[in-house]
Parts: C-alpha cells; sequence; structure tokens
C-alpha cells in the first residue's frame, strides 16, 4: 500500500491557441509499505528457506518546478509541448523494518 498529500499551484497566462506557465508539484508525506516473499529451495540436502520481510518507507517531502507549453487540439483539449523542470527537490527518505521473519523448513 502507498499514500500521500499532493499539492499543486499554477500560474498560467493565455491565447486562444495556446497557453503557457509555471507550476510547482508537491508530495508530502509520501508512505508506503512494500512487502516481500523470498523462497530458496535447495535439492542436494532438502531445504527450503522462506523469508518475510515488511519494511515502512516514508519520505516527507519532494516536488518539482517546472515550466509547460500547451497548444489548443482541433477537436477540443489541450496538448503539451513543452515541459521543462526548472528546479526538483526532495528530502530523504527514511526506512523502519517492521517485520522481518524466516522460516526454515
Amino acid at each position: 500500500p502507498t499514500g500521500s498529500i499532493k499539492a499543486t499551484g499554477s500560474a498560467s497566462a493565455s491565447i486562444y491557441v495556446a497557453k503557457a506557465g509555471v507550476s510547482l508539484e508537491t508530495k508530502i508525506l509520501a508512505t508506503s509499505i512494500p512487502t516481500t516473499l523470498t523462497a530458496i529451495a535447495q535439492t542436494i540436502t532438502p531445504y527450503l528457506s522462506l523469508n518475510l520481510q515488511c519494511i515502512l518507507s516514508f519520505q516527507p517531502i519532494s516536488g518539482k518546478l517546472y515550466f509547460w507549453a500547451k497548444v489548443r487540439r482541433l477537436l477540443g483539449g489541450w496538448r503539451t509541448v513543452l515541459s521543462v523542470t526548472i528546479w526538483s527537490f526532495s528530502s530523504s527518505a527514511h526506512n523502519y523494518t517492521l517485520l522481518n521473519l524466516n522460516w526454515i523448513l
């Protein structure tokens, strides 16, 4: 499972056939809990090992500031023709092991 809070702000100018602007996107409290199950089998000496691991991954904030340009489509709507990242930022991610179980059968 994953979750985050997203916030976006934008300023733009447009004429009928084109528009351009600058946007800031931020992702706050990006959290995920990836879970893995690993199985290892050996046939020389009968052996089976199972490992279940659950990790909480947490990143307080990340985002980007970018310039974009769009043109109007003939059938309506807008098509992005340019998107350039001016600045991106992110805090360090923190990982915490919630569960690490090993079974040898």
